[in-house]
């Protein structure tokens, strides 16, 4: 996988300096800050392939991002399985682990905006939202959103990243190859250092910071996964709509409506 990565990040930084692009947009990982310094190999990966890409001769941005809240993350998609389908669950130390999730339409918001920025600018910048939180707290926010009874969240002091990758792949669709880094990965802090972004990209919205709440994130996600679902739509939770904005509800209503007629 990491050999792979490399592999392709130098194809890539070759085949942009031959074709004279002015730009490239990386979205990379989110890098933890360890007391040994040891890295999973999914981390390790993603901050190789920024550095080649930097390293390429054509400016780069490179946005690092913790878990990003929103369908087809698969972070969050084994989050939202977990706790979809275990009532109950015997969890092991990771899930006490801070991470700062972003939501999905604040990552599109950056990957949009990196565009503009000053040809000069040649850099990584850490991305998040304006939450710091652990992996329980997310889940029993996800059960809320969705409608869900609070989770039974039973700690496991011990629990290797191999057993955890076992009990993922047999509750959640998510595929061992991609389950086992991503285990790897979520036993590690991921925090944003710094938040320099701010200082080309700047948004005027509702939320506190400009930026979209995790709870806000979880409940937008958790109602797109319900109403575009016919088996689903019923169970659209009070306090997810309650947590939606009017163009919200009303762009959720037209996208689900799309989907149910076509």
């Amino acid at each position: 996988f990491h050999d792979l990565e490399r592999s392709i990040a130098l194809t890539f930084a070759s085949a942009a300096r031959d074709a004279g692009l002015q730009r490239i947009i990386y979205l990379g990982a989110l890098q933890p800050d360890t007391a040994d310094g040891h890295l999973s190999e999914h981390f390790r990966g993603r901050a190789e392939a920024g550095e080649i890409l930097r390293a390429s001769g054509v400016p780069t941005v490179e946005l690092r991002a913790a878990i990003i809240i929103g369908s087809g993350s698969a972070s969050f998609e084994m989050t939202r399985y977990l706790t979809e389908r275990l009532p109950a669950m015997v969890t092991p130390s990771w899930v006490q682990t801070p991470t700062q999730p972003i939501a999905i339409r604040d990552v599109l918001y950056y990957l949009v905006k990196a565009v503009d920025l000053p040809p000069e600018v040649n850099r990584a910048f850490d991305i998040g939202g304006p939450d710091v939180m652990t992996y329980e707290l997310m889940m029993q926010g996800y059960a809320r959103s969705a409608g869900l009874p609070q989770r039974v969240l039973l700690r496991m002091p011990l629990g290797t990243p191999k057993l955890s990758t076992h009990w993922v792949t047999l509750v959640t669709p998510v595929p061992r190859a991609v389950a086992a880094p991503l285990v790897e990965s979520v036993t590690m802090p991921t925090v944003c250092k710094e938040h320099d972004i701010a200082e080309y990209a700047t948004r005027i919205v509702a939320f506190r910071d400009g930026r979209v709440r995790t709870d806000q994130a979880v409940a937008l996600t958790s109602a797109q996964v319900a109403v575009l679902s016919s088996a689903q739509a019923a169970s659209l939770s009070t306090a997810a709509v309650a947590a939606l904005g009017t163009e919200d509800v009303a762009a959720l209503k037209t996208s689900s409506l799309a989907a149910l007629t076509t």
